[in-house]
């Protein structure tokens, strides 16, 4: 059985190899088709345009939210604090640990990053 498979596929790919070097003469119409066609763009229909405005607005919206409570919050008063308490307690750590999450941690957030990026363009 297994031998008569193998001729099946051996005359397959021999036919569709075949057919793969036949030109087919469209007197140029293929190019013009080719050349027609907008460069660049996708089609969009009113629904994706529609989640990309959200999409969009909520970004800005978030992102506003962020810079003002930073501000309210006197976000420099507390990176300030937490950097003059990690200098205070440098003698005290592990630097195994910071080692290892100083290598992990920007490698998560890269891959995830581009995950992310992957996945909403793949939505859109």
């Amino acid at each position: 059985m297994k031998k008569m498979k193998d001729e099946k596929d051996i005359m397959l790919e021999h036919f569709f190899k075949e057919a793969a070097e036949v030109q087919i003469s469209d007197h140029g119409f293929t190019e013009q088709v080719i050349n027609a066609l907008p460069e660049g763009r996708r089609v969009e229909n009113k629904a994706i345009r529609k989640l990309r405005k959200w999409a969009t607005t909520w970004n800005i919206i978030f992102i506003i939210a962020t810079i003002a409570l930073f501000f309210l919050m006197k976000g420099w008063n507390i990176a300030y604090d937490l950097l003059a308490t990690l200098i205070a307690t440098a003698h005290t750590f592990d630097y195994t640990y910071l080692l290892f999450w100083l290598m992990i941690l920007p490698l998560a957030v890269v891959v995830g990053t581009v995950y992310l990026f992957r996945t909403s363009y793949r939505l859109f």
